[in-house]
């Protein structure tokens, strides 16, 4: 509305049957000039045809790889996990804080590892341990991690799925949890959650599509306005506060998050003191788990 464009919507196609390319030019038939891939699994099959469509802008959403003709977007919603972190690892009484997550890629591994890196940064005795659901949405399996989660100990959480079945699931059962996309104000364990301001992540994209032919991934965070927490709530004492806002202060300057000596799971050292992982690394090839993640069931 406020760039005075209209938005045409095709919902739940599938990414396997060979339907993407009709809907596709029935979008560009109704007079789409821009069309967004929201679901990465689009891009095998799309790559079969974008240069029919010379004409138009196409951008895709959380890459998991390049594809030429397609614009990468990727919104920094790892900053917001490394603050998440600090707050779950002040507020965990137990040194056990949990991750529901649906299966490892670099996106979901670059969360957990953020997220574990705030853990550990205020509270070095706790482990971050994640629960596997093998789907984005998967209500089933996501109820059972939490409940997984529960028996080893964990008392405050958070996720990377779709749905609502993790905080109904943690209100429910007593863990307190940090969001994701969605606030719970009303639920008495929600605490805060990972937001992300769409609004502005598809304005920018529209202003900037003259751009269309750079293939350099547009990657932008909590600096630019595109992700944040949600307001803390009560639950949030004074202290994680004090160290929420510190470390706020820390990534609003521009300091990196995976910077220094990091190691992996297995002890292998993959970041060295006074090093950071590019942009490009962080993106597409970051295919391990940090030191003091433990997997469920594994």
């Amino acid at each position: 509305k406020e760039l005075n464009y209209e938005i045409l919507v095709a919902e739940r196609v599938p990414t396997s049957e060979g339907r993407l390319q009709g809907v596709v030019s029935d979008l560009v038939q109704r007079g789409a000039g821009m069309i967004f891939f929201t679901n990465t699994e689009y891009l095998e099959e799309a790559s079969k045809f974008i240069e029919d469509y010379g004409s138009v802008d196409f951008f895709v959403i959380e890459p998991n790889r390049q594809v030429k003709g397609i614009h990468p977007i990727s919104v920094r919603y790892y900053e917001a996990r490394f603050l998440a972190g600090i707050i779950a690892g002040l507020h965990t009484k137990t040194d056990s804080v949990g991750y529901v997550a649906p299966f490892q890629t670099p996106e979901i591994n670059r969360g957990i590892n953020a997220f574990t890196l705030g853990v550990q940064h205020v509270n070095s005795q706790a482990e971050v341990q994640v629960a596997w659901t093998g789907a984005w949405d998967n209500p089933t399996g996501e109820e059972q991690a939490v409940l997984s989660l529960k028996s080893q100990g964990v008392d405050v959480l958070t996720y990377h799925q779709n749905g609502e079945t993790v905080p109904n699931v943690s209100e429910r059962i007593g863990i307190d949890f940090i969001s994701y996309h969605e606030a719970y104000p009303s639920f008495r364990r929600y605490l805060t959650g990972v937001q992300i301001n769409w609004g502005l992540v598809y304005r920018d994209a529209i202003i900037n599509r003259n751009h269309r032919h750079q293939q350099a991934t547009t990657w932008l965070g909590m600096m630019d306005g595109w992700v944040n927490l949600f307001p803390l709530t009560k639950r949030v004492s004074l202290r994680e506060r004090a160290y929420f806002e510190c470390e706020r202060y820390r990534i609003m300057q521009g300091e990196p998050i995976f910077m220094g000596e990091i190691h992996d799971r297995f002890g292998l050292m993959r970041l060295y003191p006074d090093e950071a992982f590019n942009a490009n690394y962080v993106q597409y090839e970051m295919d391990w788990l940090v030191r003091g993640v433990k997997t469920v069931g594994s």
